[in-house]
């Protein structure tokens, strides 16, 4: 099949280093590996770095089954914000130019990566024309999420200003031929909000990546040099990984942190990232003892520091964009059998209630506390855990498994029509 891919957020073949292959490079993977000629549409602006990787249309060839092609537009510095609606505005503009310019061959199927808005709109309604089928890959509850928020008394004024963005949301929704997600309550949430019923290309595929493997002697690199940047070999790990933004509340996890160290030092909270909110999570942590910020690190040290860690935090705010999701954060915990402990309340509290995989708080700091003490007081109960993320892995969130089976299923659907 030729297969188009539109994920204009996430990382890229192209980009340096190490990135973290996410729902575009891994689904862009594993069809090549089917033998399907892929083109994935992206921006030329890389979101998690915040710069652009060109400034003009650019078409990168990379094999004879995989192709980028890259819009441009202006690009933005915050995650929220009028240029980031700006950016999303000209990327969707740039699209429809580029695709009335050169007129390309349509391909068999589209996997439309929403939000943004936009652009997903551009090209479902383009591919609508052509008769190509089309799934929309919903990670982020837009544009409900403008209105969320926003203070409350903003919010009938919000729902005035961004009337357009309802509408032609609900429209690319409509005109799909299906809705992938990453939850049950990601899935209903699209069709209450679109009015549609359930189609056939409906499917629930979990934002799951393949395990990094590593030598012994890469292991030992990135281990020594989480060591010299204040890992403790002595000390139980209590880790967090990912972007440093405001939609994680570190404040209770702060005067936890800071009561545990009045009763014992046998513990150490390591926290890794950088982000919009940086700059206030150090200051907080600013006298805390047994705490330490390595600062952005990369899927090798991911990997060692998950490995071993005793325990993780996904300490989210609990807005329903979060509740109705299980994030990425918590399938990497379960994926390196590391129990974790989070406030998130729907998706999340649900698994750990069926799958006992973690421990759910609620976010005060007696709480987090309270939970702290729970595992850190509990070897055998975090052993406990530990065996149960590694058998929900292999029955859940396995990567390969969960993308080569929805992957079959479109071929099978695509053949029969």
């Amino acid at each position: 099949m030729k297969v188009w891919i539109l994920q204009t957020g996430e990382p890229l073949h192209i980009d340096k280093g190490l990135p973290r292959a996410m729902r575009c490079m891994n689904i862009a993977n594993y069809f090549v590996e089917r033998g399907h000629k892929v083109i994935i549409w992206s921006s030329c602006f890389y979101h998690k770095e915040k710069k652009h990787r060109y400034f003009k249309f650019k078409s990168i060839y990379i094999n004879e089954n995989l192709t980028i092609n890259l819009i441009p537009s202006p690009g933005y510095k915050k995650n929220i914000g009028i240029r980031r609606l700006w950016d999303h505005l000209i990327l969707g503009y740039n699209l429809k130019n580029i695709l009335k310019r050169t007129n390309p061959e349509e391909p068999d199927f589209a996997f439309i990566g929403y939000p943004p808005i936009e652009i997903s709109f551009v090209l479902t309604s383009w591919l609508k024309n052509k008769k190509t089928k089309v799934v929309l890959d919903i990670k982020d509850l837009w544009p409900e999420y403008f209105i969320d928020s926003l203070p409350n008394y903003l919010k009938k004024i919000g729902k005035i200003i961004f009337y357009p963005y309802f509408l032609i949301a609900k429209k690319t929704m409509r005109d799909s031929d299906g809705i992938c997600s990453m939850s049950n309550s990601y899935l209903n949430w699209s069709k209450s909000f679109s009015k549609t019923f359930n189609k056939e290309l409906d499917y629930i595929l979990p934002l799951t990546s393949p395990k990094l493997v590593l030598d012994k002697f890469e292991f030992k690199e990135a281990k020594k040099w989480l060591i010299k940047k204040g890992l403790k070999k002595d000390k139980k790990v209590i880790c967090f990984v990912g972007s440093l933004s405001k939609a994680f509340d570190f404040v209770p996890i702060q005067k936890a942190i800071n009561k545990l160290n009045k009763e014992r030092d046998d513990f150490l909270l390591v926290i890794c990232g950088e982000g919009d909110n940086s700059d206030f999570v150090k200051q907080i942590f600013k006298n805390s003892a047994n705490v330490i910020f390595p600062g952005w690190i990369d899927l090798k040290k991911i990997s060692v520091l998950l490995s071993l860690a005793y325990v993780s935090i996904a300490p989210y705010i609990n807005s329903k964009n979060f509740n109705y999701n299980i994030p990425n954060k918590i399938i990497d915990s379960i994926a390196n059998e590391l129990p974790f402990i989070t406030s998130l309340q729907g998706e999340v509290k649900q698994l750990v209630k069926t799958k006992k995989v973690g421990l759910i708080c609620n976010e005060t700091h007696q709480s987090w506390y309270e939970a702290f003490c729970s595992i850190l007081n509990d070897p055998s109960l975090r052993n406990q855990l530990s065996l149960n993320c590694h058998n929900l892995y292999e029955e859940k969130f396995k990567s390969r498994k969960n993308y080569i089976t929805y992957i079959k299923k479109l071929e099978k659907f695509l053949n029969k029509n």
